[in-house]
């Protein structure tokens, strides 16, 4: 299971609950959860893996993180609008 690490200066606004809890979602491989909490046109952009692209691209991400499981994930910066949201971390 990935440990997962958020900032200080996180704060528990409802959006910012709901990328917390997708990301415990994804680290711990649960496609249909993760899938409830995103619309069908999300894009995850990952460095140095590219971009994966609906609920497709959803479960491809999911079966990469598998192949190779993250010890920690450490969440840094959270920004958001009324419709996107972006992260900063490390994993």
């Amino acid at each position: 299971m990935t440990n997962i690490v958020v900032s200080e200066d996180f704060n528990d606004s409802p959006k910012r609950g709901t990328v917390l809890a997708l990301y415990k979602q994804l680290f711990d491989f649960n496609v249909e959860k993760s899938a409830d909490l995103v619309t069908a046109d999300i894009v995850f952009s990952v460095l140095g893996h590219g971009d994966y692209m609906g609920m497709d691209g959803l479960k491809r991400m999911i079966d990469d993180m598998k192949a190779t499981p993250a010890k920690t994930l450490s969440i840094t910066k959270v920004l958001h609008d009324d419709k996107f949201v972006t992260t900063h971390g490390e994993i």
